[in-house]
């Protein structure tokens, strides 16, 4: 029987290549995301390439709750099982704090934190029926310290990393391993509009490096090392040397509203 796996915000962006290496690593694949067209092209190119594999699409916005709710039931329903569900569904946009931001704070935390919470929440109740699965959030090395106009997006992933950490300690006894990914810049829709991104990648290798944490169930993975290095460096450095390495950045123009 062949590994079944739920990926939400798999219309685009690294959802969209998590799918197609999942596909080719023989997964039965359930899909969700807002566009239902992208999801059925997308639904079409897998089983064009892997014919052999089964996939089926439920349109749904994480943030709305009943939606989310009957369409993770719709595909843990036809997938049979759930052996691996991935929370990739996310949003980000500047939130320089001279603007008032709370519109945007408030859509940024609704799907990056409640709308992820709540898909692993429905996924770890048909887990914890089975004894076994794989839980995988999709963070961000942002969710680490608090970057310059990136407030909203900052908090969200760290809310969301500070969960899965959490949950993963809890759920370990029980035959559930939790991933929390972090990467780094991803050439996504949502990251193209970023004026400063060192150490690119494109999505296919993203979904690569991800799919190979996921077989090694990495409790944590940063990615690419340049970043997580970096990473590392600034949780340990005072908070006075922090701050104005940010300001420097911040007045070259790296960090815009």
């Amino acid at each position: 029987m062949s590994p079944a796996a739920i990926i939400t915000g798999a219309s685009t962006g690294i959802g969209r290549d998590l799918s197609l290496v999942l596909a080719r690593e023989g997964y039965d694949l359930g899909l969700t995301a807002r566009r239902e067209d992208l999801l059925l092209a997308l639904k079409d190119e897998i089983s064009g390439r892997y014919p052999d594999g089964k996939v089926f699409v439920a349109p749904a916005d994480t943030t709305n709750e009943s939606d989310l709710e009957a369409a993770m039931k719709d595909l843990i329903g036809k997938l049979g099982r759930l052996d691996l569900m991935i929370a990739n569904a996310g949003i980000g946009y500047p939130t320089p704090a001279w603007k008032n931001n709370w519109p945007d704070i408030k859509k940024i935390l609704e799907v990056n934190v409640m709308g992820a919470i709540h898909s692993l929440e429905l996924a770890k109740e048909a887990m914890l029926k089975q004894g076994a699965g794989h839980l995988v959030g999709i963070s961000s090395v942002a969710g680490f310290r608090g970057l310059p106009a990136s407030s909203g997006y900052c908090t969200s992933k760290s809310a969301l990393t500070t969960y899965l950490e959490s949950i993963r300690i809890d759920l370990k006894p029980l035959g559930i391993a939790v991933t929390s990914i972090h990467p780094g810049y991803i050439a996504t829709p949502m990251t193209k509009k970023n004026p400063y991104m060192p150490f690119l990648l494109s999505p296919e290798t993203a979904a690569r490096k991800i799919s190979r944490a996921i077989r090694r169930k990495k409790a944590r993975y940063l990615f690419p090392w340049q970043i997580a290095l970096l990473v590392r460096i600034m949780r340990v450095i005072p908070d006075s040397v922090f701050d104005w390495v940010m300001s420097l950045k911040k007045q070259k123009g790296v960090f815009k509203d």
